[in-house]
């Protein structure tokens, strides 16, 4: 497979800025997409789209096209440095969309290049970290030098060989998705099966007793050895997770975090052992459960419930019940900072439902979860043939 050197830039026919304009105040306000519409995965989720006044004028100008590739400019964080890229399949609803002023459209000149393929490169680029050496700070904002970025230098091959690569990556990308769409719906009918058993926990509209899970269950949260101690933390071996990891899934494993005995004495980190149910309990996550099936530790915004000291419940019925509480965190306050702490989780009401109901419940998700792990495995080995595909066409 011949390649030849090329700059970014010369692949492009336009790039266009992105537009932030003003509050809307009328029903012909535009949809925008900002950074928080891009997916890692390189699509836009449309979900959460923002709507702004912009003058038509320029907004005539600067529509996005199917084909486009969308660029992060401005914004970025250390885990998410600026430079990702997402592309434009199909318009908005069919509705003409703009991108906010911390992006910029890149059009591909398709007579000269694959736009899909250019896509993927720039991809590629980017999670292997080469936009970082593009960048600098300005009042606490990291900015992508955009320009020269855009003139670096890149190996493509000829177009037929660009319309290949895009027909393998493409139907490798759809069966990903079609894994992640199986996974999502496995989730949904254990939700389902819930409460068609035993009905919304909230409503409780088939008039079960009521408990709380203060009253059931021994509730403790974790803490955090000090980091400027190194003892506490170096050559640890003491799994140690953050309120992150609480996704409402089963947890099998850490994220690389440790620390050692005497972090654990020396703070008011603790032991949840397998089998309790982990609630965040502030930050993004907050109100997300976990299904812990090892022993770890916890940093303080964790609350830990030990289900499995309490014959009257078994962990899967609690960890359901508990994602069907989410809405009780969302009333909590009127800031956009909320905050449970204890007391908070031991008010929370769990029905009484029989054991031998709850024991139907959690079979039924055990099968549903060794169906899931079929679909993992088969989702694991795609994603790997994905990078390791990426890696040879654009490595």
């Amino acid at each position: 497979m011949s390649k030849y050197r090329v700059r970014i830039s010369d692949l492009l026919e336009n790039q266009i800025t992105g537009e932030w304009g003003n509050a809307p105040s009328s029903n012909n306000a535009i949809p925008v997409i900002r950074t928080t519409n891009f997916c890692d995965d390189g699509q836009i989720n449309f979900g959460d789209i923002a709507y702004r006044d912009i003058p038509l004028d320029k907004a005539n100008k600067k529509y996005i096209k199917p084909g486009d590739i969308i660029i992060e400019k401005s914004g970025g964080t250390d885990k998410k440095p600026v430079g990702r890229v997402v592309y434009c399949e199909n318009c908005f609803e069919g509705k003409k969309v703009l991108c906010n002023n911390f992006t910029q459209i890149l059009r591909v000149n398709s007579s000269v290049s694959n736009p899909r393929y250019v896509f993927y490169l720039m991809y590629f680029r980017y999670n292997i970290g080469i936009p970082e050496h593009f960048q600098n700070k300005t009042t606490g904002i990291r900015n992508l030098q955009i320009k020269a970025y855009l003139d670096d230098y890149v190996s493509i091959t000829d177009y037929d060989e660009q319309s290949r690569v895009v027909s393998i990556l493409d139907h490798l990308l759809a069966l990903i998705n079609t894994r992640k769409q199986q996974l999502s719906k496995f989730d949904e009918l254990a939700k389902s099966r819930f409460i068609e058993m035993f009905g919304d926990p909230i409503l409780n509209p088939m008039g079960w007793a009521i408990s709380h899970y203060g009253d059931e269950f021994e509730i403790m949260s974790g803490g955090t050895p000090k980091t400027d101690i190194p003892e506490y933390w170096v050559n640890g071996k003491i799994s140690w997770i953050g309120s992150n990891l609480c996704q409402n899934s089963v947890l099998i494993e850490n994220d690389g975090k440790f620390i050692t005995e005497k972090g654990l004495n020396n703070s008011s980190a603790k032991i949840f052992n397998k089998g309790y149910i982990l609630i965040a309990l502030v930050g993004a996550t907050i109100g997300k459960v976990a299904h812990l099936k090892f022993s770890t530790s916890t940093n303080q915004n964790i609350a830990g419930i030990n289900v499995p000291q309490n014959e009257n419940y078994i962990p899967e019925f609690v960890f359901y019940n508990t994602q069907f509480l989410y809405p009780k965190f969302m009333d909590i306050g009127n800031s956009k900072f909320k905050m449970a702490n204890l007391s908070f989780i031991r008010s929370l009401q769990i029905p009484i439902v029989p054991i031998k109901a709850q024991k139907k419940f959690s079979n039924f998700v055990e099968q549903l979860d060794k169906s899931k792990f079929r679909i993992k495995k088969s989702l694991e080995k795609l994603e790997m043939t994905y990078k390791a595909l990426l890696q040879e066409y654009f490595g």
